[in-house]
């Protein structure tokens, strides 16, 4: 025959205490592997023992380029140069450093041609566009641009 068990449980013998745990700093170590256990987006880390608030890691400045040189600016002709003989292939997009409308171009043909004989009334605002964003890299790197050793969530 089997005991009897109730739902509720055994009888208590009155309010459990509610000890306060004392916040215990963390070292960094052991507070970055508990964050990448997967308890970083709560700002709790805890341990068998304790548990303790930890402050989500300071961004550091994003690393500025490696090089001191500051990069050539593009040039109108030189633009019209790689439009002309291989625009068709999206070459002229991809010396003005735009990757992706290089791709469309070079899969499509320049859009069927419709997209070069665009580029031959556009591509001295497409020069000033990549001038432009060249000198703000130069200057300073982008503030929304995640740094190289950012963790990702």
């Amino acid at each position: 025959m089997l005991p009897r068990v109730s739902i509720e449980g055994a009888p208590s013998r009155g309010p459990v205490p509610v000890v306060p745990v004392p916040v215990v700093p963390v070292p960094a170590r052991a507070a970055r592997a508990e964050r990448t256990a997967g308890l970083h987006h709560t700002g709790v880390a805890t341990t068998a023992s304790r548990s303790a608030v930890v402050p989500p890691p300071a961004r550091p400045e994003p690393p500025l380029r490696q090089d001191s040189t500051q990069r050539a600016a593009k040039s109108v002709a030189v633009a019209y140069l790689w439009w002309f003989f291989v625009g068709l292939f999206g070459m002229h997009h991809f010396y003005l450093g735009r990757t992706g409308r290089g791709l469309l171009h070079l899969c499509t043909l320049g859009i069927c041609g419709l997209g070069w004989l665009a580029d031959a009334f556009t591509l001295p605002h497409q020069v000033r566009s990549a001038n432009a964003r060249i000198a703000r890299q130069d200057v300073a790197p982008r503030a929304d641009a995640p740094a190289l050793n950012d963790p990702v969530h």
